[in-house]
């Protein structure tokens, strides 16, 4: 398929959003995936100590309680920098959410809502 063949849909003109609303949705969003990730870092226990795992692959599992405690503190500082008075201004958003490859997770970000599906469910998410 060649280039001129390829064609993606153009996005809907968000409306003006602030700064603030931008940042609390990235914020519930990091916080939806500190959430995922430990829901999968206690399955992913639970399944090691079953398949009697080595000292070293445990070790390599405490990388996914890293990313966990790491999304969470993301969180909390997007949301605290979402009160700071500069949040307040009026913002485009229409470069930043095109630069999202999800749909639904740019959709979520343009409401400023959380992304009520799991992380399998963000329109265009594919599994390995």
């Amino acid at each position: 398929m060649g280039e001129a063949a390829v064609k993606t849909a153009p996005m809907a003109q968000p409306a003006a959003h602030t700064l603030a609303g931008a940042l609390v949705g990235v914020a519930d969003e990091l916080q939806r995936l500190a959430g995922e990730g430990a829901r999968l870092e206690s399955t992913c226990a639970r399944l090691a100590g079953l398949a009697g795992l080595d000292e070293r692959a445990m070790e390599e599992l405490q990388a996914l309680d890293r990313v966990t405690q790491h999304l969470a503190a993301l969180a909390r500082y997007v949301g605290v920098l979402s009160d700071e008075p500069a949040a307040a201004h009026e913002v485009d958003l229409t470069a930043a959410l095109r630069a999202v490859p999800l749909a639904a997770l740019a959709r979520s970000l343009e409401k400023a809502e959380p992304h009520a599906g799991a992380l399998g469910d963000a329109g265009d998410f594919e599994l390995f």
